[in-house]
Order: structure tokens, then sequence, then C-alpha cells
């Protein structure tokens, strides 16, 4: 893990974490939380979102809802790219 250590909350943290977001625009250093670097919870968030209104009798049609919530949004560059674009990191 060459210097990293998983830190008390969920994120990596280490001696080039600081810096690196000290060069990221509008980052502000440590400030954000672990949450503002992560595109997966804009991911979770949408897929919470199509998920709320549903009622499974069971767990496998849950996992299947799950399974087709997660196919559309792996479908949809523009619904991907917004959540990279909320996390502040840059484009790819």
């Amino acid at each position: 893990m060459s210097g990293r250590q998983r830190g008390p909350s969920s994120g990596w943290s280490g001696p080039d974490v600081p810096e690196w977001l000290d060069h990221m625009p509008g980052m502000g250093g440590t400030d954000q939380p672990e949450s503002a670097l992560n595109p997966d919870e804009g991911v979770w968030s949408l897929a919470k979102a199509s998920l709320a209104n549903g009622r499974p009798d069971d767990v496998e049609e849950l996992d299947t809802h799950l399974e087709e919530t997660l196919q559309q949004l792996r479908r949809s560059p523009s619904k991907l790219r917004s959540c990279v674009h909320r996390s502040g990191l840059p484009l790819f």
C-alpha cells in the first residue's frame, strides 16, 4: 500500500492525498467529505431513487430490480458523467 493507510472513516488517506487535493480546482484540500471524491455515491443515489417506490415480495425480486436499474445506468453515459462531475473529479 506504499504509505497509504485505511483511515477511521471509509476513505484512504496518505501523505500524497492532501497534496493531490490541493491541486484539484475547487476541492479545497481535505475539507471536502469523502463522498465529494466518490462518483459511486452518485450512482447509488440514482439507483436508490429508482428503487425507492418499489415493494419487492422477496430478496430475489429486489435483486432483479437492482440489476435492471444498474443496467439502465450503465447504458446512460450522461448519467454516469454527471456522477463524476458532481464528485469534483476531472472528466475522463
